[in-house]
């Protein structure tokens, strides 16, 4: 998914997952995930959010990173919840 933002010549290239997710192909790219958690959405960019992921968990070090090149999460970890909260999406009821 593209979407621009509403003020400036900002295209963000999103990606729509189940989860929390990461993946090799995504590195650089400058890539947005967009998933949900119950009730809440988040949009995050995936290097900065990565880069918290290797400091706060063992992602880094797991088989599905280091021979499949992703990894994503059944349940967010609660050490990642502070680097998730600025990128958590307020969205009004309609």
């Amino acid at each position: 998914m593209i979407a621009q933002h509403i003020y400036e010549d900002f295209f963000f290239r999103i990606q729509l997952k189940g989860r929390l997710t990461f993946s090799k192909k995504y590195q650089g790219k400058e890539i947005w995930i967009a998933f949900r958690k119950e009730e809440t959405w988040f949009l995050y960019p995936h290097d900065a959010v990565l880069k918290a992921a290797f400091n706060l968990t063992n992602v880094a070090n797991t088989d599905s990173w280091i021979t499949a090149g992703g990894y994503s999460f059944p349940n967010v970890p609660e050490a990642l919840l502070p680097a998730l909260s600025e990128y958590e999406l307020k969205l009004g009821k309609v």
